[in-house]
């Protein structure tokens, strides 16, 4: 095990991150801001660097889901969370922890400018994270009632179905259950047995990209590199293009789940025609349409799905955000063009962009 720097929030913003350095659960130093530079100088290979952010910012729950692929079963869990919270799906970030013996996870739900806040404060301070833990992710999970413990001025919770911040509002998921105090083992350790990690998906850790200039010139890579800068912009686009569709995919995998009993989904469009699904109860209608606005939103990568229903009598609804109306027509005259009627929504002015919500069908 290499050596672990913890950075600690919260703190005020204009407040150094307060940081420990651990080495096989032993504390080596600990202080604020900037001196970790002279802690970690001579540590050979570089510590591993992990933030341990609010346990009130990011509740945890208990979740069963099939067996998916990791994209495919966080998209699925975040039409779960969307569907309990009063937050859009699109500006909610889910992360998943491993499988217990029963098959269920620890699930952690957070907004996305949390994290963004969180990743850009450590960066500019000279951290690059590998790990981001939910405060009460790193207590031990109880056998039975809850756990309560102490970490950076918050008292946290954990019981077998949740975690969370102990305040007046969870005090009456725990009621009259039983409340253990405990000790936190030492920090690096809870690190890495803990119930899950925010570092997932679009927040996952950066790789390290070293390139030989020197050695480029020599061969004459020039080109090459330039190439590698294309390549790169066209990987962003991917990502922006994956986080609109994820929650296309996980209707998907809802939709086929219980058609193909016995089969792992990874594929649910393909797993279905070939499968060459027949029912009665529009199942198979459904996703003819949501590949159809999957293609559509392919063509128009700026627009983003925020939510998705299936009305029941043979028309699917896709709610979308966009830059412009001319952004909105596009993916309109996508599904058009594609055999689908599509009546004129009016788009409506948001703070970020414009919204509509479209009805789909035959």
């Amino acid at each position: 095990m290499s050596d672990l720097l913890l950075v600690l929030f919260p703190g005020a913003r204009g407040e150094a991150l307060p940081w420990s350095l651990w080495r096989h659960g032993a504390l080596l130093a600990e202080g604020a801001g900037s001196d970790v530079a002279d802690a970690v100088a001579a540590l050979e290979p570089p510590p591993k660097v992990a933030a341990i952010v609010p346990a009130a910012d990011v509740p945890l729950y208990r979740i069963e889901l099939p067996d998916l692929a990791p994209a495919q079963a966080r998209a699925a869990a975040l039409l779960i969370a969307a569907e309990n919270a009063a937050t859009p799906a699109d500006s909610l970030h889910v992360a998943l922890g491993p499988k217990a013996e029963d098959g269920a996870r620890m699930a952690a739900v957070v907004a996305t400018a949390h994290m963004a806040a969180w990743v850009a404060r450590c960066r500019a301070a000279g951290f690059d994270l590998r790990h981001i833990i939910p405060a009460s992710a790193l207590l031990p999970e109880p056998l039975d009632g809850f756990v309560s413990g102490e970490l950076a001025g918050e008292t946290l919770l954990r019981g077998r179905e949740c975690a969370m911040v102990d305040d007046a509002a969870t005090r009456l998921i725990v009621g009259d259950a039983a409340v253990e105090p405990v000790v936190l083992p030492s920090l690096d350790l809870a690190v890495a047995s803990s119930a899950v990690d925010l570092a997932q998906g679009l927040f996952a850790p950066r790789r390290r990209v070293t390139i030989d200039w020197k050695r480029l010139r020599r061969v004459g890579l020039f080109t090459g590199a330039a190439a590698l800068l294309w390549v790169a912009a066209g990987i962003v686009d991917l990502v922006k293009l994956n986080a609109a569709t994820d929650a296309l995919e996980a209707r998907a995998v809802a939709v086929a789940t219980p058609l193909l009993p016995g089969e792992t989904i990874r594929e649910p469009l393909a797993q279905l025609r070939a499968a060459n699904v027949a029912r009665g109860d529009g199942s198979a209608e459904l996703l003819t349409m949501l590949a159809a606005v999957q293609r559509a939103l392919t063509d128009v990568p700026e627009v983003a799905l925020t939510g998705i229903g299936w009305t029941g009598d043979g028309a699917l609804t896709a709610s979308l955000r966009a830059p412009s109306p001319e952004a909105l027509a596009q993916v309109v005259n996508g599904l058009r063009a594609q055999g689908f009627v599509v009546p004129d929504a009016a788009p409506q002015s948001a703070v970020d962009g414009q919204r509509a919500e479209l009805r789909i069908s035959r």
